[in-house]
Protein backbone atom coordinates (compact mmCIF):
# COMPACT_ATOMS: atom_id res chain seq x y z
CA UNK A 1 0.00 0.00 0.00
CA UNK A 2 2.91 2.29 0.72
CA UNK A 3 4.28 1.90 -2.81
CA UNK A 4 0.84 2.75 -4.31
CA UNK A 5 0.44 5.72 -2.09
CA UNK A 6 3.80 7.09 -3.04
CA UNK A 7 3.05 6.65 -6.76
CA UNK A 8 -0.25 8.47 -6.53
CA UNK A 9 1.31 11.23 -4.55
CA UNK A 10 3.96 11.79 -7.21
CA UNK A 11 1.38 11.95 -10.02
CA UNK A 12 -0.72 14.49 -8.27
CA UNK A 13 2.07 16.61 -6.86
CA UNK A 14 2.46 19.96 -8.74
CA UNK A 15 6.16 20.01 -8.00
CA UNK A 16 6.96 16.70 -9.74
CA UNK A 17 9.27 16.68 -12.84
CA UNK A 18 8.73 14.78 -16.09
CA UNK A 19 11.23 11.93 -16.70
CA UNK A 20 13.22 11.89 -19.96
CA UNK A 21 15.56 9.25 -21.66
CA UNK A 22 18.80 9.82 -23.53
CA UNK A 23 20.75 13.07 -23.91
CA UNK A 24 19.34 16.50 -24.22
CA UNK A 25 18.69 17.73 -27.77
CA UNK A 26 21.04 20.47 -28.97
CA UNK A 27 19.99 22.84 -31.70
CA UNK A 28 22.49 23.23 -34.68
CA UNK A 29 24.62 26.33 -34.94
CA UNK A 30 24.17 28.80 -37.73
CA UNK A 31 25.97 27.79 -41.06
CA UNK A 32 29.43 29.23 -41.48
CA UNK A 33 30.89 28.95 -45.08
CA UNK A 34 34.27 27.08 -45.44
CA UNK A 35 37.02 29.52 -46.31
CA UNK A 36 40.81 29.07 -46.85
CA UNK A 37 43.36 31.40 -48.43
CA UNK A 38 43.74 30.96 -52.23
CA UNK A 39 46.78 28.88 -53.24
CA UNK A 40 49.10 30.96 -55.35
CA UNK A 41 48.23 34.09 -53.42
CA UNK A 42 49.31 33.29 -49.90
CA UNK A 43 52.24 31.14 -51.09
CA UNK A 44 53.20 27.53 -50.55
CA UNK A 45 54.48 26.32 -47.21
CA UNK A 46 58.08 27.25 -46.61
CA UNK A 47 58.88 23.59 -45.91
CA UNK A 48 58.30 22.81 -49.61
CA UNK A 49 61.33 22.90 -51.95
CA UNK A 50 59.33 25.42 -53.95
CA UNK A 51 58.44 27.54 -50.90
CA UNK A 52 57.81 31.20 -51.45
CA UNK A 53 56.59 30.71 -55.04
CA UNK A 54 53.11 30.89 -56.41
CA UNK A 55 51.58 27.76 -57.91
CA UNK A 56 52.39 28.55 -61.55
CA UNK A 57 56.06 29.22 -60.79
CA UNK A 58 56.32 26.09 -58.67
CA UNK A 59 54.83 23.89 -61.38
CA UNK A 60 57.15 25.38 -63.97
CA UNK A 61 60.18 24.77 -61.78
CA UNK A 62 59.07 21.22 -61.08
CA UNK A 63 58.71 20.60 -64.82
CA UNK A 64 62.24 21.91 -65.35
CA UNK A 65 63.58 19.66 -62.60
CA UNK A 66 61.85 16.67 -64.17
CA UNK A 67 63.25 17.47 -67.62
CA UNK A 68 66.77 17.85 -66.23
CA UNK A 69 66.64 14.46 -64.49
CA UNK A 70 65.24 12.52 -67.48
CA UNK A 71 67.98 10.91 -69.63
CA UNK A 72 68.41 11.71 -73.32
CA UNK A 73 66.43 9.49 -75.67
CA UNK A 74 68.78 9.81 -78.67
CA UNK A 75 71.58 7.25 -78.92
CA UNK A 76 74.42 8.65 -81.04
CA UNK A 77 76.90 6.04 -82.27
CA UNK A 78 80.65 6.57 -82.08
CA UNK A 79 81.60 2.99 -82.98
CA UNK A 80 84.87 2.77 -84.93
CA UNK A 81 84.49 0.79 -88.14
CA UNK A 82 87.54 2.42 -89.79
CA UNK A 83 89.75 -0.74 -89.73
CA UNK A 84 87.10 -2.70 -91.63
CA UNK A 85 86.27 0.15 -94.01
CA UNK A 86 89.93 0.58 -95.00
CA UNK A 87 90.15 -3.12 -95.87
CA UNK A 88 86.93 -2.89 -97.88
CA UNK A 89 88.37 -0.02 -99.93
CA UNK A 90 91.46 -2.10 -100.70
CA UNK A 91 89.47 -4.99 -102.18
CA UNK A 92 89.06 -3.39 -105.61
CA UNK A 93 92.83 -3.26 -106.21
CA UNK A 94 93.46 -6.89 -105.23
CA UNK A 95 93.64 -9.93 -107.43
CA UNK A 96 90.48 -12.00 -107.69
CA UNK A 97 91.79 -14.82 -105.49
CA UNK A 98 92.92 -12.45 -102.73
CA UNK A 99 89.80 -10.32 -102.97
CA UNK A 100 87.55 -13.39 -102.75
CA UNK A 101 89.33 -14.67 -99.63
CA UNK A 102 89.46 -11.28 -97.95
CA UNK A 103 85.83 -10.48 -98.79
CA UNK A 104 84.63 -13.64 -97.06
CA UNK A 105 86.54 -12.72 -93.89
CA UNK A 106 85.42 -9.09 -94.01
CA UNK A 107 81.76 -10.15 -94.11
CA UNK A 108 82.27 -12.07 -90.89
CA UNK A 109 84.22 -9.23 -89.27
CA UNK A 110 81.50 -6.73 -90.14
CA UNK A 111 78.74 -8.84 -88.61
CA UNK A 112 80.73 -9.65 -85.46
CA UNK A 113 81.60 -5.96 -84.97
CA UNK A 114 77.99 -4.87 -85.37
CA UNK A 115 76.57 -7.71 -83.26
CA UNK A 116 73.25 -7.54 -85.12
CA UNK A 117 72.48 -11.24 -85.46
CA UNK A 118 69.00 -10.60 -86.87
CA UNK A 119 70.53 -9.27 -90.09
CA UNK A 120 73.07 -12.12 -90.09
CA UNK A 121 70.27 -14.69 -89.93
CA UNK A 122 68.40 -12.92 -92.68
CA UNK A 123 71.49 -13.05 -94.92
CA UNK A 124 72.20 -16.72 -94.09
CA UNK A 125 75.47 -16.33 -92.21
CA UNK A 126 76.91 -19.54 -90.77
CA UNK A 127 76.10 -20.54 -87.18
CA UNK A 128 79.63 -19.98 -85.87
CA UNK A 129 79.68 -16.39 -87.10
CA UNK A 130 76.20 -15.74 -85.70
CA UNK A 131 77.26 -17.09 -82.31
CA UNK A 132 80.42 -14.96 -82.29
CA UNK A 133 78.41 -11.87 -83.20
CA UNK A 134 75.83 -12.49 -80.48
CA UNK A 135 78.48 -13.08 -77.81
CA UNK A 136 80.76 -10.15 -78.68
CA UNK A 137 80.57 -7.82 -75.64
CA UNK A 138 82.21 -4.97 -77.53
CA UNK A 139 79.93 -5.02 -80.57
CA UNK A 140 78.02 -1.87 -81.43
CA UNK A 141 74.74 -3.62 -80.57
CA UNK A 142 76.02 -4.78 -77.15
CA UNK A 143 77.25 -1.28 -76.30
CA UNK A 144 73.85 0.15 -77.25
CA UNK A 145 72.03 -2.27 -74.94
CA UNK A 146 74.30 -1.39 -72.02
CA UNK A 147 73.72 2.30 -72.60
CA UNK A 148 69.96 1.74 -72.78
CA UNK A 149 69.97 -0.18 -69.48
CA UNK A 150 71.92 2.63 -67.79
CA UNK A 151 69.51 5.28 -69.04
CA UNK A 152 66.47 3.24 -68.05
CA UNK A 153 67.84 2.93 -64.52
CA UNK A 154 68.52 6.67 -64.44
CA UNK A 155 64.95 7.33 -65.55
CA UNK A 156 63.48 5.04 -62.88
CA UNK A 157 65.53 6.69 -60.14
CA UNK A 158 64.56 10.17 -61.29
CA UNK A 159 60.87 9.34 -61.45
CA UNK A 160 60.92 7.45 -58.16
CA UNK A 161 62.53 10.40 -56.37
CA UNK A 162 59.57 12.52 -57.46
CA UNK A 163 56.93 9.84 -56.74
CA UNK A 164 56.24 9.56 -60.45
CA UNK A 165 57.39 5.98 -61.04
CA UNK A 166 53.81 4.80 -61.71
CA UNK A 167 52.70 7.94 -63.49
CA UNK A 168 51.85 8.58 -67.09
CA UNK A 169 54.92 10.78 -67.33
CA UNK A 170 57.20 7.83 -66.56
CA UNK A 171 55.42 5.65 -69.13
CA UNK A 172 55.79 8.39 -71.74
CA UNK A 173 59.52 8.89 -71.02
CA UNK A 174 60.14 5.14 -71.11
CA UNK A 175 58.34 4.93 -74.45
CA UNK A 176 60.55 7.68 -75.88
CA UNK A 177 63.63 5.87 -74.58
CA UNK A 178 62.55 2.66 -76.30
CA UNK A 179 61.92 4.54 -79.52
CA UNK A 180 65.42 5.97 -79.35
CA UNK A 181 66.88 2.50 -78.90
CA UNK A 182 64.86 1.14 -81.83
CA UNK A 183 66.09 3.98 -84.03
CA UNK A 184 69.69 3.29 -82.99
CA UNK A 185 69.29 -0.41 -83.77
CA UNK A 186 68.04 0.57 -87.22
CA UNK A 187 71.17 2.66 -87.67
CA UNK A 188 73.36 -0.33 -86.77
CA UNK A 189 71.53 -2.41 -89.37
CA UNK A 190 71.98 0.25 -92.03
CA UNK A 191 75.71 0.53 -91.35
CA UNK A 192 76.10 -3.25 -91.47
CA UNK A 193 74.25 -3.52 -94.78
CA UNK A 194 76.31 -0.67 -96.23
CA UNK A 195 79.54 -2.46 -95.29
CA UNK A 196 78.33 -5.75 -96.77
CA UNK A 197 77.32 -3.96 -99.97
CA UNK A 198 80.74 -2.28 -100.09
CA UNK A 199 82.42 -5.67 -99.76
CA UNK A 200 80.43 -7.08 -102.68
CA UNK A 201 81.16 -3.97 -104.74
CA UNK A 202 84.88 -4.23 -104.02
CA UNK A 203 84.95 -7.88 -105.01
CA UNK A 204 82.99 -7.22 -108.20
CA UNK A 205 85.36 -4.37 -109.06
CA UNK A 206 88.32 -6.71 -108.59
CA UNK A 207 86.70 -9.28 -110.86
CA UNK A 208 85.79 -6.68 -113.47
CA UNK A 209 89.35 -5.31 -113.41
CA UNK A 210 90.71 -8.80 -113.96
CA UNK A 211 88.24 -9.40 -116.76
CA UNK A 212 89.24 -6.15 -118.44
CA UNK A 213 92.92 -6.97 -118.03
CA UNK A 214 92.29 -10.29 -119.74
CA UNK A 215 90.51 -8.53 -122.59
CA UNK A 216 93.30 -5.94 -122.92
CA UNK A 217 95.92 -8.68 -123.00
CA UNK A 218 94.01 -10.58 -125.67
CA UNK A 219 93.70 -7.41 -127.76
CA UNK A 220 97.41 -6.68 -127.34
CA UNK A 221 98.24 -10.18 -128.57
CA UNK A 222 95.89 -9.82 -131.56
CA UNK A 223 97.41 -6.44 -132.54
CA UNK A 224 100.95 -7.75 -132.25
CA UNK A 225 100.11 -10.76 -134.42
CA UNK A 226 98.43 -8.61 -137.07
CA UNK A 227 101.40 -6.18 -137.14
CA UNK A 228 103.93 -9.00 -137.48
CA UNK A 229 101.97 -10.56 -140.34
CA UNK A 230 101.74 -7.17 -142.10
CA UNK A 231 105.50 -6.54 -141.89
CA UNK A 232 106.41 -10.07 -142.87
CA UNK A 233 104.04 -10.02 -145.86
CA UNK A 234 104.65 -6.54 -147.28
CA UNK A 235 107.81 -5.36 -145.54
CA UNK A 236 106.00 -2.11 -144.77
CA UNK A 237 105.21 -0.99 -141.26
CA UNK A 238 101.49 -0.41 -140.95
CA UNK A 239 100.15 -0.40 -137.44
CA UNK A 240 96.58 0.45 -136.41
CA UNK A 241 95.89 1.28 -140.07
CA UNK A 242 98.49 4.09 -140.04
CA UNK A 243 101.22 3.61 -142.67
CA UNK A 244 104.68 3.87 -141.18
CA UNK A 245 103.40 3.54 -137.62
CA UNK A 246 104.63 0.87 -135.23
CA UNK A 247 103.88 -0.25 -131.67
CA UNK A 248 105.31 1.84 -128.84
CA UNK A 249 106.56 0.46 -125.58
CA UNK A 250 105.51 -3.15 -125.33
CA UNK A 251 102.37 -2.62 -127.37
CA UNK A 252 100.22 -2.58 -124.24
CA UNK A 253 96.47 -2.07 -124.43
CA UNK A 254 94.61 -0.19 -121.72
CA UNK A 255 90.89 0.40 -121.27
CA UNK A 256 90.18 4.04 -120.35
CA UNK A 257 87.04 6.04 -119.67
CA UNK A 258 88.88 9.39 -119.65
CA UNK A 259 92.21 10.72 -121.06
CA UNK A 260 93.79 11.10 -117.62
CA UNK A 261 93.73 7.31 -117.18
CA UNK A 262 96.39 6.98 -119.90
CA UNK A 263 100.04 7.34 -118.92
CA UNK A 264 101.61 10.45 -120.47
CA UNK A 265 104.50 10.83 -118.01
CA UNK A 266 107.04 9.95 -120.73
CA UNK A 267 105.87 12.74 -123.00
CA UNK A 268 103.35 10.62 -124.84
CA UNK A 269 100.31 12.33 -126.30
CA UNK A 270 96.70 11.19 -126.44
CA UNK A 271 94.44 11.20 -129.47
CA UNK A 272 91.22 10.92 -127.47
CA UNK A 273 88.14 9.77 -129.37
CA UNK A 274 86.01 8.51 -126.48
CA UNK A 275 86.07 5.70 -123.91
CA UNK A 276 87.44 2.36 -125.01
CA UNK A 277 90.69 0.45 -125.50
CA UNK A 278 93.84 2.46 -126.30
CA UNK A 279 97.33 1.49 -127.34
CA UNK A 280 100.49 3.64 -127.77
CA UNK A 281 102.05 3.96 -131.23
CA UNK A 282 105.06 5.62 -132.77
CA UNK A 283 103.80 7.63 -135.71
CA UNK A 284 105.50 7.91 -139.11
CA UNK A 285 108.87 9.64 -139.08
CA UNK A 286 109.00 13.30 -140.10
CA UNK A 287 111.62 14.87 -142.39
CA UNK A 288 114.08 15.09 -139.51
CA UNK A 289 113.72 11.40 -138.77
CA UNK A 290 111.71 11.82 -135.57
CA UNK A 291 108.30 10.43 -134.73
CA UNK A 292 105.77 11.22 -132.02
CA UNK A 293 104.43 8.68 -129.56
CA UNK A 294 100.81 8.87 -128.61
CA UNK A 295 97.83 6.82 -127.56
CA UNK A 296 95.23 5.92 -130.17
CA UNK A 297 91.94 4.12 -129.78
CA UNK A 298 91.81 0.53 -130.91
CA UNK A 299 89.23 0.09 -133.65
CA UNK A 300 86.58 -2.49 -132.88
CA UNK A 301 87.61 -4.52 -135.89
CA UNK A 302 91.14 -4.80 -134.52
CA UNK A 303 90.32 -5.56 -130.89
CA UNK A 304 89.73 -8.96 -129.40
CA UNK A 305 86.12 -10.10 -129.01
CA UNK A 306 84.50 -9.36 -125.65
CA UNK A 307 85.42 -11.61 -122.77
CA UNK A 308 82.64 -13.45 -121.00
CA UNK A 309 81.72 -11.95 -117.61
CA UNK A 310 83.47 -13.40 -114.59
CA UNK A 311 81.45 -15.42 -112.08
CA UNK A 312 79.34 -13.53 -109.56
CA UNK A 313 80.56 -12.97 -106.04
CA UNK A 314 78.56 -15.94 -104.78
CA UNK A 315 80.57 -18.46 -106.86
CA UNK A 316 84.18 -19.58 -106.86
CA UNK A 317 86.82 -17.58 -108.79
CA UNK A 318 87.54 -18.71 -112.37
CA UNK A 319 89.97 -21.55 -112.90
CA UNK A 320 92.95 -21.41 -115.23
CA UNK A 321 91.00 -23.37 -117.85
CA UNK A 322 88.11 -20.91 -117.55
CA UNK A 323 90.39 -17.96 -118.17
CA UNK A 324 92.04 -19.56 -121.17
CA UNK A 325 88.64 -20.09 -122.75
CA UNK A 326 87.58 -16.53 -121.86
CA UNK A 327 90.45 -14.83 -123.70
CA UNK A 328 90.76 -16.96 -126.80
CA UNK A 329 89.99 -15.10 -130.03
CA UNK A 330 89.46 -18.12 -132.20
CA UNK A 331 91.21 -21.46 -132.71
CA UNK A 332 93.74 -20.05 -135.15
CA UNK A 333 94.79 -17.22 -132.86
CA UNK A 334 94.71 -19.02 -129.53
CA UNK A 335 98.42 -19.91 -129.60
CA UNK A 336 99.30 -16.22 -130.01
CA UNK A 337 97.73 -15.10 -126.75
CA UNK A 338 100.02 -14.39 -123.86
CA UNK A 339 98.36 -16.76 -121.43
CA UNK A 340 100.88 -16.18 -118.64
CA UNK A 341 100.32 -12.41 -118.67
CA UNK A 342 96.57 -12.79 -118.57
CA UNK A 343 96.58 -15.32 -115.76
CA UNK A 344 98.84 -13.02 -113.79
CA UNK A 345 96.00 -10.50 -113.64
CA UNK A 346 93.97 -13.11 -111.73
CA UNK A 347 96.77 -14.01 -109.34
CA UNK A 348 97.17 -17.43 -110.99
CA UNK A 349 100.47 -18.78 -112.21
Amino acid sequence: MAYLSNYLSSKSSPSGSKRTYGTAYTYPKAYQPYNVPRRGVSGIETSSPFGGQDLASALLQQKQVNAASVPQTNFDSSFDYDPILSKIQALASQTVNNATTNAAQLRKDALISSGLTSVGKELKFDDNTLTAAGQNPESEYAQLQREFAARQKQLEEAMSAQNLLYSGEYANNLSLLNQGRASAEGGIGSRLRDMLAGIDTGLLTSQETARQQALDAATQAALAKHYAEQVNTTGVEDYMGIPGARPAGNGEVKTASSPDQLDTSGGWGVHWTGPGQYTPIKGPQNAAGFSDTYWVKVDNSQSAPPVAPVPSVSTAPPTEADLINMIKNDPSDSNQINIKHVLGGYGIG
